[in-house]
Protein backbone atom coordinates (compact mmCIF):
# COMPACT_ATOMS: atom_id res chain seq x y z
CA UNK A 1 0.00 0.00 0.00
CA UNK A 2 1.26 3.51 -0.73
CA UNK A 3 2.42 5.94 1.97
CA UNK A 4 -0.41 8.32 1.14
CA UNK A 5 -3.00 8.53 3.92
CA UNK A 6 -6.31 6.91 3.02
CA UNK A 7 -9.61 7.60 4.70
CA UNK A 8 -11.91 4.71 5.58
CA UNK A 9 -15.53 5.34 6.57
CA UNK A 10 -16.96 2.78 9.03
CA UNK A 11 -20.75 2.99 9.33
CA UNK A 12 -22.59 0.88 11.90
CA UNK A 13 -25.11 1.84 14.56
CA UNK A 14 -23.62 -0.69 16.98
CA UNK A 15 -20.58 0.76 18.72
CA UNK A 16 -19.09 -2.68 19.42
CA UNK A 17 -18.92 -3.52 15.69
CA UNK A 18 -17.39 -0.12 14.87
CA UNK A 19 -14.75 -0.65 17.54
CA UNK A 20 -13.96 -4.14 16.23
CA UNK A 21 -13.50 -2.87 12.65
CA UNK A 22 -11.46 0.13 13.81
CA UNK A 23 -9.14 -2.15 15.77
CA UNK A 24 -8.50 -4.13 12.56
CA UNK A 25 -7.85 -0.92 10.61
CA UNK A 26 -5.21 0.06 13.18
CA UNK A 27 -3.02 -2.72 11.71
CA UNK A 28 -2.74 -0.75 8.46
CA UNK A 29 -0.37 2.17 7.93
CA UNK A 30 -1.52 5.64 6.93
CA UNK A 31 -5.20 5.04 7.62
CA UNK A 32 -7.60 7.69 8.87
CA UNK A 33 -10.91 6.37 10.16
CA UNK A 34 -14.26 8.15 10.11
CA UNK A 35 -17.07 6.66 12.21
CA UNK A 36 -20.75 7.00 11.35
CA UNK A 37 -23.46 5.96 13.80
CA UNK A 38 -26.22 5.61 11.21
CA UNK A 39 -26.93 5.88 7.48
CA UNK A 40 -27.65 9.62 7.54
CA UNK A 41 -24.42 10.28 9.40
CA UNK A 42 -22.54 8.15 6.84
CA UNK A 43 -23.95 10.12 3.91
CA UNK A 44 -23.07 13.42 5.59
CA UNK A 45 -19.47 12.29 6.07
CA UNK A 46 -19.26 11.05 2.48
CA UNK A 47 -20.30 14.45 1.18
CA UNK A 48 -17.73 16.32 3.27
CA UNK A 49 -14.70 14.02 3.07
CA UNK A 50 -12.55 12.27 0.47
CA UNK A 51 -13.04 8.60 1.25
CA UNK A 52 -10.97 5.66 -0.06
CA UNK A 53 -13.16 2.84 1.29
CA UNK A 54 -16.62 2.46 2.83
CA UNK A 55 -17.37 -0.37 5.28
CA UNK A 56 -21.09 -0.20 5.93
CA UNK A 57 -23.69 -2.14 7.90
CA UNK A 58 -26.93 -3.05 6.08
CA UNK A 59 -29.48 -2.39 8.83
CA UNK A 60 -29.17 1.10 10.33
CA UNK A 61 -31.54 3.84 11.49
CA UNK A 62 -32.39 6.44 8.85
CA UNK A 63 -30.75 5.46 5.57
CA UNK A 64 -30.00 1.75 5.35
CA UNK A 65 -26.64 0.52 4.10
CA UNK A 66 -28.25 -0.40 0.79
CA UNK A 67 -29.72 3.11 0.44
CA UNK A 68 -26.33 4.67 1.21
CA UNK A 69 -24.77 2.45 -1.47
CA UNK A 70 -27.40 3.38 -4.07
CA UNK A 71 -26.97 7.11 -3.39
CA UNK A 72 -23.20 6.71 -3.55
CA UNK A 73 -23.27 5.00 -6.94
CA UNK A 74 -25.70 7.62 -8.29
CA UNK A 75 -23.03 10.33 -7.92
CA UNK A 76 -20.40 10.10 -10.72
CA UNK A 77 -17.56 11.28 -8.47
CA UNK A 78 -18.32 8.52 -5.95
CA UNK A 79 -18.83 5.58 -8.34
CA UNK A 80 -15.28 4.26 -7.96
CA UNK A 81 -15.19 4.28 -4.13
CA UNK A 82 -14.89 0.64 -2.96
CA UNK A 83 -17.86 -0.37 -0.83
CA UNK A 84 -17.99 -3.38 1.53
CA UNK A 85 -21.39 -4.39 2.86
CA UNK A 86 -21.31 -5.97 6.33
CA UNK A 87 -24.50 -7.73 7.38
CA UNK A 88 -26.12 -10.70 9.04
CA UNK A 89 -28.48 -11.02 6.04
CA UNK A 90 -27.17 -13.97 4.02
CA UNK A 91 -30.10 -14.98 1.87
CA UNK A 92 -29.62 -14.85 -1.88
CA UNK A 93 -32.09 -11.98 -2.36
CA UNK A 94 -30.12 -9.64 -0.12
CA UNK A 95 -26.84 -10.58 -1.75
CA UNK A 96 -28.22 -9.91 -5.21
CA UNK A 97 -29.60 -6.54 -4.09
CA UNK A 98 -26.15 -5.51 -2.85
CA UNK A 99 -24.48 -6.71 -6.03
CA UNK A 100 -26.89 -4.89 -8.30
CA UNK A 101 -26.54 -1.72 -6.26
CA UNK A 102 -22.75 -1.80 -6.77
CA UNK A 103 -21.22 -3.42 -3.70
CA UNK A 104 -17.59 -4.47 -4.20
CA UNK A 105 -17.53 -7.01 -1.41
CA UNK A 106 -19.86 -8.64 1.08
CA UNK A 107 -18.99 -9.84 4.58
CA UNK A 108 -21.28 -11.90 6.76
CA UNK A 109 -21.65 -11.31 10.50
CA UNK A 110 -20.22 -12.74 12.64
CA UNK A 111 -16.90 -12.27 10.84
CA UNK A 112 -13.38 -13.17 11.84
CA UNK A 113 -10.58 -10.63 12.18
CA UNK A 114 -8.58 -12.44 9.49
CA UNK A 115 -11.41 -12.39 6.96
CA UNK A 116 -12.10 -8.71 7.56
CA UNK A 117 -8.38 -7.83 7.35
CA UNK A 118 -7.96 -9.75 4.06
CA UNK A 119 -10.92 -8.05 2.42
CA UNK A 120 -9.89 -4.57 3.59
CA UNK A 121 -6.35 -5.16 2.33
CA UNK A 122 -7.61 -6.24 -1.10
CA UNK A 123 -9.92 -3.27 -1.45
CA UNK A 124 -7.31 -0.73 -0.32
CA UNK A 125 -4.52 -2.12 -2.49
CA UNK A 126 -6.53 -2.66 -5.64
CA UNK A 127 -8.77 0.34 -5.18
CA UNK A 128 -11.55 -1.86 -6.40
CA UNK A 129 -12.16 -5.51 -5.60
CA UNK A 130 -12.97 -8.20 -8.12
CA UNK A 131 -16.63 -7.56 -9.03
CA UNK A 132 -18.87 -9.45 -6.69
CA UNK A 133 -21.36 -11.94 -8.04
CA UNK A 134 -23.54 -14.65 -6.66
CA UNK A 135 -21.14 -17.19 -8.16
CA UNK A 136 -18.15 -16.10 -6.16
CA UNK A 137 -19.80 -15.96 -2.75
CA UNK A 138 -17.49 -18.79 -1.72
CA UNK A 139 -15.18 -16.00 -0.55
CA UNK A 140 -17.44 -15.73 2.49
CA UNK A 141 -17.50 -19.43 3.34
CA UNK A 142 -15.29 -19.02 6.35
CA UNK A 143 -17.73 -16.48 7.80
CA UNK A 144 -21.02 -18.34 7.29
CA UNK A 145 -22.13 -21.89 6.60
CA UNK A 146 -21.89 -22.56 2.90
CA UNK A 147 -25.30 -24.17 2.67
CA UNK A 148 -26.87 -20.83 3.60
CA UNK A 149 -25.24 -19.11 0.69
CA UNK A 150 -26.35 -21.58 -1.87
CA UNK A 151 -29.85 -21.82 -3.23
CA UNK A 152 -31.34 -24.70 -1.29
CA UNK A 153 -33.80 -26.88 -3.24
CA UNK A 154 -36.49 -28.42 -1.00
CA UNK A 155 -36.71 -32.22 -0.94
CA UNK A 156 -40.09 -33.96 -1.18
CA UNK A 157 -40.45 -37.68 -0.49
CA UNK A 158 -43.34 -39.09 -2.57
CA UNK A 159 -44.74 -42.39 -1.29
CA UNK A 160 -47.30 -44.25 -3.44
CA UNK A 161 -47.65 -47.76 -4.83
CA UNK A 162 -49.26 -46.59 -8.09
CA UNK A 163 -46.72 -45.76 -10.86
CA UNK A 164 -49.21 -43.47 -12.61
CA UNK A 165 -49.68 -41.37 -9.49
CA UNK A 166 -45.93 -41.17 -8.94
CA UNK A 167 -45.42 -40.04 -12.54
CA UNK A 168 -48.14 -37.34 -12.41
CA UNK A 169 -47.32 -35.95 -8.97
CA UNK A 170 -43.58 -35.92 -9.70
CA UNK A 171 -44.21 -33.87 -12.84
CA UNK A 172 -46.16 -31.33 -10.80
CA UNK A 173 -43.44 -30.87 -8.18
CA UNK A 174 -40.13 -31.50 -9.92
CA UNK A 175 -39.71 -27.96 -11.30
CA UNK A 176 -39.32 -26.44 -7.83
CA UNK A 177 -38.32 -29.41 -5.68
CA UNK A 178 -36.05 -32.44 -5.51
CA UNK A 179 -38.49 -35.38 -5.60
CA UNK A 180 -37.54 -38.70 -4.04
CA UNK A 181 -39.79 -41.68 -4.72
CA UNK A 182 -40.75 -44.74 -2.65
CA UNK A 183 -43.31 -47.33 -3.81
CA UNK A 184 -44.20 -48.52 -0.29
CA UNK A 185 -44.38 -47.20 3.25
CA UNK A 186 -41.60 -49.57 4.36
CA UNK A 187 -39.37 -48.36 1.56
CA UNK A 188 -40.08 -44.74 2.57
CA UNK A 189 -38.86 -45.43 6.12
CA UNK A 190 -35.67 -46.94 4.67
CA UNK A 191 -35.11 -43.87 2.44
CA UNK A 192 -35.49 -41.53 5.43
CA UNK A 193 -33.07 -43.59 7.53
CA UNK A 194 -30.52 -43.68 4.70
CA UNK A 195 -30.65 -40.01 3.74
CA UNK A 196 -31.24 -38.62 7.23
CA UNK A 197 -34.40 -36.99 8.53
CA UNK A 198 -32.86 -33.54 8.24
CA UNK A 199 -32.66 -33.91 4.46
CA UNK A 200 -36.41 -34.42 3.94
CA UNK A 201 -38.57 -31.28 3.93
CA UNK A 202 -42.01 -32.84 3.43
CA UNK A 203 -43.51 -36.32 2.88
CA UNK A 204 -46.38 -36.80 0.45
CA UNK A 205 -47.85 -40.21 1.30
CA UNK A 206 -50.65 -42.40 0.00
CA UNK A 207 -52.99 -43.70 2.71
CA UNK A 208 -53.88 -47.11 1.27
CA UNK A 209 -50.85 -49.26 0.45
CA UNK A 210 -50.08 -53.00 0.78
CA UNK A 211 -48.20 -54.39 3.83
CA UNK A 212 -48.13 -51.05 5.68
CA UNK A 213 -50.63 -48.19 5.32
CA UNK A 214 -49.67 -44.55 5.20
CA UNK A 215 -51.36 -44.02 8.56
CA UNK A 216 -49.21 -46.73 10.18
CA UNK A 217 -46.07 -45.25 8.65
CA UNK A 218 -47.05 -41.78 9.86
CA UNK A 219 -47.50 -43.04 13.43
CA UNK A 220 -44.02 -44.61 13.30
CA UNK A 221 -42.53 -41.32 12.08
CA UNK A 222 -44.28 -39.27 14.76
CA UNK A 223 -43.15 -41.62 17.53
CA UNK A 224 -39.49 -41.13 16.59
CA UNK A 225 -37.73 -38.02 17.92
CA UNK A 226 -35.59 -37.72 14.78
CA UNK A 227 -38.53 -37.79 12.35
CA UNK A 228 -41.44 -36.35 14.33
CA UNK A 229 -41.07 -32.88 12.84
CA UNK A 230 -41.15 -33.92 9.17
CA UNK A 231 -44.56 -32.74 7.86
CA UNK A 232 -46.67 -35.52 6.33
CA UNK A 233 -49.36 -34.76 3.74
CA UNK A 234 -51.68 -37.63 2.89
CA UNK A 235 -52.70 -38.47 -0.66
CA UNK A 236 -56.06 -40.15 -0.46
CA UNK A 237 -59.17 -41.00 -2.37
CA UNK A 238 -61.11 -41.20 0.89
CA UNK A 239 -63.09 -38.09 1.65
CA UNK A 240 -65.15 -39.18 4.65
CA UNK A 241 -64.71 -37.03 7.75
CA UNK A 242 -63.80 -40.06 9.84
CA UNK A 243 -61.03 -41.07 7.41
CA UNK A 244 -59.63 -37.54 7.35
CA UNK A 245 -59.79 -37.33 11.15
CA UNK A 246 -57.91 -40.64 11.48
CA UNK A 247 -55.13 -39.33 9.29
CA UNK A 248 -54.85 -36.07 11.24
CA UNK A 249 -54.89 -37.97 14.55
CA UNK A 250 -51.96 -40.04 13.28
CA UNK A 251 -49.94 -36.84 12.94
CA UNK A 252 -50.50 -35.66 9.37
CA UNK A 253 -50.51 -31.89 8.81
CA UNK A 254 -52.73 -31.90 5.70
CA UNK A 255 -54.32 -34.06 3.03
CA UNK A 256 -54.85 -33.86 -0.73
CA UNK A 257 -57.61 -35.83 -2.41
CA UNK A 258 -57.20 -37.87 -5.57
CA UNK A 259 -57.44 -37.06 -8.43
CA UNK A 260 -54.77 -34.51 -7.62
CA UNK A 261 -55.05 -30.84 -8.60
CA UNK A 262 -51.60 -29.46 -9.48
CA UNK A 263 -52.44 -25.99 -8.14
CA UNK A 264 -53.75 -27.26 -4.80
CA UNK A 265 -50.91 -29.75 -4.43
CA UNK A 266 -48.19 -27.16 -5.06
CA UNK A 267 -49.78 -24.65 -2.69
CA UNK A 268 -50.09 -27.13 0.17
CA UNK A 269 -46.61 -28.58 -0.31
CA UNK A 270 -45.05 -25.09 -0.48
CA UNK A 271 -46.92 -24.02 2.65
CA UNK A 272 -45.56 -26.95 4.64
CA UNK A 273 -42.04 -26.39 3.34
CA UNK A 274 -42.14 -22.77 4.48
CA UNK A 275 -43.52 -23.76 7.89
CA UNK A 276 -40.83 -26.42 8.35
CA UNK A 277 -38.06 -23.97 7.43
CA UNK A 278 -39.39 -21.52 9.99
CA UNK A 279 -39.63 -24.23 12.65
CA UNK A 280 -36.10 -25.45 11.86
CA UNK A 281 -34.79 -21.90 12.12
CA UNK A 282 -36.55 -21.42 15.47
CA UNK A 283 -35.11 -24.71 16.74
CA UNK A 284 -31.59 -23.58 15.82
CA UNK A 285 -32.18 -20.28 17.58
CA UNK A 286 -33.26 -22.12 20.70
CA UNK A 287 -30.09 -24.22 20.58
CA UNK A 288 -27.99 -21.10 20.16
CA UNK A 289 -29.80 -19.40 23.05
CA UNK A 290 -29.08 -22.36 25.31
CA UNK A 291 -25.43 -22.37 24.25
CA UNK A 292 -25.19 -18.61 24.66
CA UNK A 293 -26.73 -18.81 28.12
CA UNK A 294 -24.09 -21.30 29.27
CA UNK A 295 -21.37 -19.25 27.60
CA UNK A 296 -22.60 -16.02 29.17
CA UNK A 297 -22.63 -17.57 32.62
CA UNK A 298 -19.06 -18.75 32.15
CA UNK A 299 -17.91 -15.41 30.77
CA UNK A 300 -19.64 -13.60 33.64
CA UNK A 301 -17.78 -15.75 36.10
CA UNK A 302 -14.44 -15.27 34.37
CA UNK A 303 -14.73 -11.55 33.79
CA UNK A 304 -15.97 -10.73 37.25
CA UNK A 305 -13.18 -12.75 38.81
CA UNK A 306 -10.30 -12.03 36.43
CA UNK A 307 -10.96 -8.41 35.42
CA UNK A 308 -12.15 -6.84 38.62
CA UNK A 309 -8.77 -6.92 40.36
CA UNK A 310 -6.70 -5.24 37.60
CA UNK A 311 -9.42 -2.64 36.96
CA UNK A 312 -9.47 -1.77 40.65
CA UNK A 313 -5.66 -1.42 40.55
CA UNK A 314 -5.94 0.97 37.59
CA UNK A 315 -8.51 3.09 39.41
CA UNK A 316 -6.33 3.25 42.53
CA UNK A 317 -3.36 4.32 40.41
CA UNK A 318 -5.40 6.99 38.65
CA UNK A 319 -6.34 8.50 42.01
CA UNK A 320 -2.70 8.37 43.17
CA UNK A 321 -0.98 10.07 40.18
CA UNK A 322 -2.46 13.60 40.56
CA UNK A 323 -1.27 13.68 44.18
CA UNK A 324 2.35 13.52 42.97
CA UNK A 325 2.05 17.10 41.70
CA UNK A 326 4.45 16.91 38.75
CA UNK A 327 1.95 16.33 35.89
CA UNK A 328 0.74 19.13 33.62
CA UNK A 329 -2.89 19.80 32.67
CA UNK A 330 -2.82 17.59 29.53
CA UNK A 331 -1.32 14.69 31.46
CA UNK A 332 -3.92 15.07 34.19
CA UNK A 333 -6.66 15.01 31.55
CA UNK A 334 -5.23 11.84 30.02
CA UNK A 335 -5.05 10.16 33.41
CA UNK A 336 -8.63 11.24 34.04
CA UNK A 337 -9.76 9.71 30.73
CA UNK A 338 -8.00 6.43 31.65
CA UNK A 339 -9.79 6.42 34.98
CA UNK A 340 -13.17 7.03 33.38
CA UNK A 341 -12.60 4.20 30.89
CA UNK A 342 -11.56 1.80 33.66
CA UNK A 343 -14.58 2.81 35.71
CA UNK A 344 -16.88 2.19 32.72
CA UNK A 345 -15.32 -1.25 32.20
CA UNK A 346 -15.83 -2.09 35.88
CA UNK A 347 -19.49 -1.08 35.58
CA UNK A 348 -19.91 -3.32 32.54
CA UNK A 349 -18.24 -6.25 34.29
CA UNK A 350 -20.70 -6.01 37.18
CA UNK A 351 -23.74 -5.00 35.16
CA UNK A 352 -25.21 -8.06 33.47
CA UNK A 353 -25.29 -10.38 36.47
CA UNK A 354 -26.49 -7.60 38.76
CA UNK A 355 -29.54 -6.98 36.55
CA UNK A 356 -30.37 -10.67 36.59
CA UNK A 357 -30.27 -10.67 40.41
CA UNK A 358 -32.54 -7.59 40.48
CA UNK A 359 -35.07 -9.34 38.25
CA UNK A 360 -35.06 -12.31 40.61
CA UNK A 361 -35.45 -10.00 43.60
CA UNK A 362 -32.33 -11.24 45.38
CA UNK A 363 -29.88 -8.37 44.81
CA UNK A 364 -28.20 -7.30 48.04
CA UNK A 365 -27.35 -3.61 48.30
CA UNK A 366 -24.00 -2.60 49.79
CA UNK A 367 -24.56 1.10 50.58
CA UNK A 368 -21.71 3.39 51.52
CA UNK A 369 -21.12 7.18 51.55
CA UNK A 370 -20.62 8.41 47.97
CA UNK A 371 -20.47 11.81 46.29
CA UNK A 372 -23.41 11.78 43.88
CA UNK A 373 -22.14 14.88 42.06
CA UNK A 374 -18.76 13.26 41.41
CA UNK A 375 -20.43 10.14 39.96
CA UNK A 376 -22.70 12.23 37.75
CA UNK A 377 -19.68 14.26 36.60
CA UNK A 378 -17.93 11.08 35.42
CA UNK A 379 -21.04 10.10 33.43
CA UNK A 380 -21.30 13.52 31.83
CA UNK A 381 -17.60 13.59 30.85
CA UNK A 382 -17.94 10.26 29.02
CA UNK A 383 -21.23 11.38 27.45
CA UNK A 384 -19.70 14.56 26.11
CA UNK A 385 -17.07 12.61 24.20
CA UNK A 386 -19.72 10.23 22.81
CA UNK A 387 -21.91 13.15 21.78
CA UNK A 388 -19.18 14.83 19.72
CA UNK A 389 -19.83 12.63 16.68
CA UNK A 390 -23.30 14.11 16.21
CA UNK A 391 -22.45 17.58 17.62
CA UNK A 392 -24.57 17.06 20.72
CA UNK A 393 -23.58 19.08 23.77
CA UNK A 394 -24.22 17.94 27.35
CA UNK A 395 -25.05 20.64 29.93
CA UNK A 396 -24.35 19.72 33.56
CA UNK A 397 -26.18 21.62 36.35
CA UNK A 398 -25.34 20.29 39.79
CA UNK A 399 -24.17 21.39 43.24
CA UNK A 400 -20.44 21.21 43.92
CA UNK A 401 -20.95 18.07 45.98
CA UNK A 402 -23.83 15.97 47.26
CA UNK A 403 -23.03 13.13 49.63
CA UNK A 404 -25.49 10.27 50.00
CA UNK A 405 -25.47 6.71 51.31
CA UNK A 406 -25.96 4.40 48.35
CA UNK A 407 -24.09 2.10 45.93
CA UNK A 408 -21.69 3.89 43.61
CA UNK A 409 -21.60 1.52 40.62
CA UNK A 410 -25.39 1.19 40.51
CA UNK A 411 -25.79 4.96 40.44
CA UNK A 412 -23.20 5.19 37.68
CA UNK A 413 -24.95 2.47 35.62
CA UNK A 414 -28.32 4.17 36.05
CA UNK A 415 -27.14 7.61 34.99
CA UNK A 416 -24.90 6.27 32.21
CA UNK A 417 -27.80 4.34 30.63
CA UNK A 418 -30.17 7.28 30.71
CA UNK A 419 -27.72 9.90 29.42
CA UNK A 420 -26.57 7.56 26.64
CA UNK A 421 -30.20 6.99 25.58
CA UNK A 422 -30.88 10.73 25.71
CA UNK A 423 -27.96 11.43 23.35
CA UNK A 424 -29.03 8.68 20.94
CA UNK A 425 -32.58 10.05 20.85
CA UNK A 426 -31.47 13.65 20.28
CA UNK A 427 -31.45 15.41 16.91
CA UNK A 428 -28.05 16.41 15.55
CA UNK A 429 -26.57 19.69 16.89
CA UNK A 430 -28.86 19.78 19.92
CA UNK A 431 -28.19 19.54 23.64
CA UNK A 432 -28.89 17.24 26.56
CA UNK A 433 -29.37 18.87 29.96
CA UNK A 434 -28.48 16.96 33.13
CA UNK A 435 -29.67 18.73 36.28
CA UNK A 436 -29.86 17.89 40.01
CA UNK A 437 -32.07 19.30 42.76
CA UNK A 438 -31.26 18.41 46.35
CA UNK A 439 -33.79 20.73 48.04
CA UNK A 440 -37.14 20.12 46.30
CA UNK A 441 -37.87 16.81 48.03
CA UNK A 442 -37.04 16.07 51.65
CA UNK A 443 -34.61 13.20 51.99
CA UNK A 444 -34.46 12.74 48.20
CA UNK A 445 -32.45 13.85 45.19
CA UNK A 446 -34.27 14.83 42.03
CA UNK A 447 -32.42 14.18 38.76
CA UNK A 448 -33.74 15.48 35.43
CA UNK A 449 -32.28 14.42 32.08
CA UNK A 450 -33.76 16.41 29.21
CA UNK A 451 -33.27 16.06 25.46
CA UNK A 452 -34.98 17.59 22.44
CA UNK A 453 -36.31 14.33 20.96
CA UNK A 454 -39.82 13.02 21.66
CA UNK A 455 -40.57 9.42 22.65
CA UNK A 456 -42.54 7.80 19.77
CA UNK A 457 -46.22 7.41 20.55
CA UNK A 458 -46.00 3.69 19.77
CA UNK A 459 -43.91 2.95 22.88
CA UNK A 460 -44.99 5.62 25.38
CA UNK A 461 -47.32 3.31 27.30
CA UNK A 462 -44.63 0.63 27.77
CA UNK A 463 -41.50 2.81 27.69
CA UNK A 464 -39.93 1.08 30.71
CA UNK A 465 -40.88 -2.47 29.69
CA UNK A 466 -38.33 -5.11 28.73
CA UNK A 467 -37.18 -5.31 25.08
CA UNK A 468 -39.11 -2.20 24.04
CA UNK A 469 -37.27 -0.27 21.34
CA UNK A 470 -38.22 1.79 18.30
CA UNK A 471 -36.34 2.85 15.18
CA UNK A 472 -32.92 1.82 16.49
CA UNK A 473 -31.36 -1.10 14.63
CA UNK A 474 -29.36 -3.32 16.96
CA UNK A 475 -30.99 -1.84 20.05
CA UNK A 476 -31.61 -4.35 22.86
CA UNK A 477 -34.60 -2.60 24.41
CA UNK A 478 -32.99 -3.00 27.86
CA UNK A 479 -31.76 0.56 28.52
CA UNK A 480 -34.86 2.06 30.15
CA UNK A 481 -35.86 -1.31 31.59
CA UNK A 482 -32.55 -1.67 33.43
CA UNK A 483 -32.80 1.97 34.57
CA UNK A 484 -36.18 1.22 36.15
CA UNK A 485 -34.81 -1.92 37.84
CA UNK A 486 -31.83 -0.07 39.28
CA UNK A 487 -33.95 2.89 40.42
CA UNK A 488 -36.38 0.63 42.26
CA UNK A 489 -33.51 -1.39 43.78
CA UNK A 490 -32.09 1.87 45.17
CA UNK A 491 -35.51 2.67 46.65
CA UNK A 492 -36.41 5.38 44.13
CA UNK A 493 -38.86 5.99 41.31
CA UNK A 494 -38.55 7.02 37.67
CA UNK A 495 -40.94 8.70 35.23
CA UNK A 496 -40.94 10.76 32.04
CA UNK A 497 -42.84 13.46 30.19
CA UNK A 498 -42.55 13.93 26.44
CA UNK A 499 -43.91 16.05 23.60
CA UNK A 500 -42.80 17.16 20.15
CA UNK A 501 -42.64 20.76 21.36
CA UNK A 502 -40.77 20.28 24.65
CA UNK A 503 -38.78 17.10 23.97
CA UNK A 504 -38.39 14.45 26.67
CA UNK A 505 -37.54 14.77 30.36
CA UNK A 506 -36.68 11.74 32.47
CA UNK A 507 -37.17 12.35 36.20
CA UNK A 508 -35.58 10.18 38.87
CA UNK A 509 -36.15 10.49 42.61
CA UNK A 510 -33.57 8.71 44.77
CA UNK A 511 -33.34 8.54 48.55
CA UNK A 512 -30.25 10.11 50.07
CA UNK A 513 -29.89 6.98 52.15
CA UNK A 514 -30.40 3.48 50.59
CA UNK A 515 -31.31 1.02 53.34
Amino acid sequence: MSNKTKTVLVADDYAGIREAICSILEQFRNIQVLEAIDGDDAWRLLKTNTVSLVICDWNMPGLTGLEVLKQLRAVPAYKSIPFMMVTAEIDREHVEQAIHAGADDFLIKPFTRDSMYTKIDQLLQKGKHIPLSCNNLDDNKHDAPQEKLEEVVPTVLLVDDEPAVIRIVSSYLSDDNRVLVANSAQRALEVIETRGSGNIDVILMDVVMPEMSGIEACRILKSNHDTENIPVIFLTGKTDDDDIAEGLDAGAVDYVTKPVSSTVLKARVNTQIRLKKNLDAMAKQVELLVENTHLREEIDRMTRHDLKAPLTAILNGVEYFPELGWMNADQNNQIGAIGEAAYEMLRMVNGSLDLYKMEMGNYQLSPEPVDFTAIASKVVNVARRNGQIRRISVVFLAPESCWITSEELLIYSLLSNLVKNAIEASPERSEVVFSMNTEAHRGQIEINIQNQGAVPEEIRDNFFDKYVTFGKSGGSGLGTYSAKLITETLGGCISFITSKEEGTTLRILLPKSSE
